[in-house]
């Protein structure tokens, strides 16, 4: 490839490196432009002519780069080059430089080429080369075998797993992967239930894989679930703990912690509602919970064989 390197320094555009260029050429040389910080944000455009009537307009990439058209190459002469910027409803440009293009063995006379796509069929093109119609990355996830480690699969993409996965979350799950730089990757996964889509998420610091967080656990019973809430910057697990049936007249402890710290906890009885609780009409609740470092709970009469679920929100000391 024959590159031609610029700088543009606002609208200043300066040759940097000047190859010899031949006329002829079709897919062969490359404009590779650096940009001052007045052009961050902006969409670029290269254009190029010999005669102002016929103008050729080239993407540049991510990097800088479009290949020239060969139609601006196609005959000797002086080739007129340019970039223009479009960001919102602004528009950016340089100036106009030269550069001559000496006579080449080729001849458009006895070769014809196909012409270059216009500027509207380039922008679909670099479009479709990130997604279908330009939404999301497009496709089916990427199936994650049978005893691998879902930790293995820190590139940016979609990723999915049937079972039997060493570090999976749950079975049969999906997952998105996001890569930021060389120090942190996260990982998003997701497992549609009979309860509701489940959510988890993790992050690798430095090679270091943290646990799985629950964004909305199932709060199935007696099951600890970490989620992504923090307490004095300290991980919060929640659970239900089944506290069994409350007794008449008396006081509780039902579920004794030990070396985790309650911040809240909310019960219910079942059939009934939250707790404390109270008939319509009556003048003091008739059964209430209270957390501590236990669940205690208390009933004043007429609720003996209630069945009560608490869930605890806690840190580990």
């Amino acid at each position: 490839m024959t590159t031609i390197k610029v700088m543009a320094n606002d609208q200043d555009l300066t040759i940097v490196e000047k190859p010899i260029l031949a006329s002829g050429d079709l897919g062969t040389v490359i404009l590779h432009a650096d940009f001052s910080a007045e052009w961050d944000g902006y969409a670029k455009t290269a254009v190029f002519y010999q005669n102002e009537k016929n103008t050729f307009h080239a993407i540049l990439d991510g990097n800088g780069e479009c290949v020239i058209p060969w139609e601006a190459l196609k005959s000797e002469g002086v080739l007129f080059f340019g970039i223009f910027g479009a960001k919102n409803d602004t528009r950016k440009t340089s100036e106009v430089v030269k550069y001559r293009i000496r006579k080449g063995a080729w001849s458009e006379e006895t070769n014809p080429s196909d012409p270059t796509p216009d500027i509207y069929t380039q922008i679909l093109a670099a479009y479709s080369k990130c997604a279908p119609a330009g939404y999301g990355l497009g496709g089916m996830t990427r199936q994650i075998a049978n005893g691998e480690y879902l930790a293995s699969y820190n590139s940016t993409g979609f990723y999915s797993w049937g079972e039997n996965c060493p570090d999976m979350p749950f079975d049969g799950g999906s997952m998105i992967a996001v890569k930021r730089g060389d120090a942190y990757v996260h990982q998003l996964a997701f497992r549609d239930s009979s309860y509701n889509t489940e959510i988890v998420i993790r992050k690798n610091t430095d090679g270091n894989w943290g646990e799985w967080e629950w964004v909305n656990p199932p709060m199935l019973p007696d099951v600890e679930y970490r989620t992504t809430e923090r307490y004095m910057g300290k991980p919060v697990y929640t659970k239900l703990i089944s506290c069994g049936e409350l007794v008449n007249n008396k006081t509780v402890a039902v579920c004794v912690i030990g070396n985790e710290k309650i911040i809240r906890g909310v019960a219910a009885i079942e059939g009934r509602g939250n707790m404390p609780f109270k008939f319509a009409g009556a003048s003091q609740y008739d059964c209430y919970a209270t957390f501590d470092n236990a669940i205690y709970l208390y009933s004043s009469g007429g609720y003996d064989g209630y069945q009560v679920y608490a869930q605890v929100w806690y840190y580990k000391v």
